[in-house]
């Protein structure tokens, strides 16, 4: 059986932790991403997008790392 993190919320200075260290080039990949999936007004740029690309990356990896099966926040 692989690892089974505690049950309950993670927390969010991990997220925190995580987003901070989010490389230029996952940037790069999910500004890509939304552009291929959404209808993105071509006078939007990359830094427009920063944090909205910033934050789903550092939630991958965190899904990741406790092999997560469902995961949801609020705002």
């Amino acid at each position: 059986m692989g690892y089974c993190p505690p049950a309950g919320p993670i927390p969010s200075k991990e997220i925190e932790e995580v987003y901070h260290c989010v490389t230029t080039d996952q940037l790069e990949d999910m500004y890509r991403q939304f552009r291929e999936m959404y209808d993105v007004d071509e006078t939007v740029t990359n830094e427009h997008m920063r944090f909205c690309a910033q934050l789903p990356v550092a939630f991958d990896e965190v899904i990741r790392k406790y092999d997560i099966h469902a995961f949801g926040f609020y705002w």
